[in-house]
């Protein structure tokens, strides 16, 4: 990608503005990957109780849908915010 290539094109050729380009930090990785074992091995525990296992994979199921939810709406937010703040500084 260009250093200085206009950030409407870079989105326009799907260069940024997706999930998918999002270079995420080592730091991330490590906790997602921690966070993911430890997730892992409660369930395997919890397949033990399989009443209570549904009602965990139920509640993790509508947690995950909030989190996308939540994080839609601040991607839109600092989306519009940003186009403010562009705005502000073009009509000065």
């Amino acid at each position: 990608m260009e250093q200085n290539k206009s950030a409407i094109l870079q989105m326009l050729m799907g260069e940024r503005g997706n999930f998918e380009c999002i270079r995420f930090s080592e730091e991330y990785r490590k906790t997602r990957k921690k966070s993911l074992d430890k997730l892992l091995e409660f369930e395997k525990q919890l397949k033990e109780y399989p009443q209570i296992f549904e009602l965990y994979k139920e509640a993790q199921t509508a947690a995950d849908l909030e989190y996308v939810t939540y994080a839609e709406e601040l991607y839109k937010e600092a989306f519009s915010f940003g186009l403010a703040i562009g705005q502000e500084v073009f009509n000065r």
